[in-house]
């Protein structure tokens, strides 16, 4: 009989680590730790967590991305060092946006999910003015 082993790195969560958002149908919208840390979400001194807004690009209007913004999003902490807040039509906006973009094609049946998980980009989308702006990322590397 052959046998393989199987190797503890096959079955790690590649996200693990990676700053991240997802999008609920329900409207929770969750950012967790990696990326409170990176997009400098929480304040020790005070401890409250910030706003975020989330933007989309006016050309392309299935790409977005994140940015810390006192107009934004009020943010709450978890138990896990995450920080979320509810919109359900903001998450049901992004889902669907996210579905139906650009030259998506689905299998016949395929149905829509229910939650999105985005990575976020670790360096912003450029140097001038949306220097605090990080995109959101659905693809796979």
């Amino acid at each position: 009989m052959e046998i393989e082993k199987l190797q503890q790195e096959d079955f790690t969560d590649p996200m693990r680590g990676r700053p991240s958002i997802s999008f609920t149908h329900r409207g929770v919208i969750v950012i967790n730790k990696s990326a409170v840390l990176h997009l400098k979400l929480y304040d020790k001194k005070t401890k409250k967590y910030g706003c975020v807004s989330i933007c989309k690009d006016k050309d392309n209007p299935h790409d977005f991305s994140i940015m810390r913004d006192v107009e934004g999003w009020q943010l709450r902490g978890d138990k896990s060092g995450a920080a979320v807040f509810n919109s359900v039509r903001l998450a049901r906006y992004v889902i669907d946006t996210t579905w139906d973009g650009r030259g998506s094609v689905h299998a016949v049946g395929a149905i829509k999910p229910t939650s999105w998980l985005f990575k976020i980009a670790m360096m912003p989308l450029d140097d001038d003015k949306n220097s605090g702006v990080y995109a959101l990322i659905r693809k796979k590397e």
